[in-house]
């Protein structure tokens, strides 16, 4: 098993009287695998994402990646494994303004420190598949907001990681390039063997993983096959 959760606790406060933001969630996730994870708002399913990625430690619980414990790693140790194994998408692209969409796209192999070439390449090869290639040298300010997602996207791949964390991905995106950008970003995660986890509010949107998680007062719930496939 590639992503485990086992019995996560997150309390706001210290202490057993802290309000939990998870009481007990657990999930498991394949290699490869396509996960949506759904529930209202405040349910904990950010909270759930931040735990499996190892930005916050859970008060109780354990997250562990190919078998191995990251909660209880240092704050040092954690950054290294999300650098190397993990890959993010948020719901507004959060690129660095003042870089273009390529240097934007290169960030993750730089800082593991790949030599400048091997950078370009590698970003160039991802941006020319989602489509963004003749935008490479653009900054932010000066593509739409899907294309900005693409490169997102893009930045969260360059490094082969062995999962992707996509929290609202197309929340900010009207629903047809909210419907291209989820296709594109199921496409180019299925090509590299990479697990996604999309936190959704958006039926529409899960209805399009592989199985689906629900999400309620802190605890995972029904985990069944989605509806559908693109």
């Amino acid at each position: 098993m590639l992503l485990q959760a086992h019995d996560l606790v997150y309390r706001y406060a210290a202490g057993s009287a802290g309000a939990a933001a998870l009481d007990g969630a657990s999930l498991e996730v394949q290699a490869g695998e396509q996960v949506a994870i759904v529930g209202p708002s405040g349910s904990g399913k950010t909270t759930l994402l931040y735990c499996l990625a190892g930005i916050v430690v859970p008060t109780e619980g354990e997250v562990r990646l190919d078998g191995q414990g990251l909660s209880g790693r240092s704050d040092a140790e954690r950054a290294r494994v999300r650098l190397e194994r993990f890959g993010f998408v948020f719901q507004f692209a959060e690129l660095v303004a003042e870089l273009t969409l390529r240097e934007n796209v290169e960030l993750p192999v730089r800082l593991l420190g790949h030599s400048a070439r091997q950078c370009r390449q590698r970003a160039e090869a991802l941006m020319g598949r989602l489509g963004i290639g003749e935008l490479a040298d653009r900054l932010p300010a000066q593509v739409s907001g899907g294309q900005a997602q693409r490169c997102a996207v893009a930045r969260a791949l360059v490094h082969g990681p062995a999962v992707v964390l996509a929290d609202e991905p197309t929340g900010s995106l009207d629903r047809a390039t909210g419907r291209t950008t989820l296709s594109e970003l199921l496409g180019v995660c299925a090509e590299a063997d990479a697990a996604l986890i999309v936190v959704t509010h958006d039926e529409a949107i899960a209805d399009q993983l592989g199985r689906r998680i629900h999400v309620a007062d802190g605890r995972c719930f029904q985990n069944a096959p989605s509806g559908g496939a693109i």
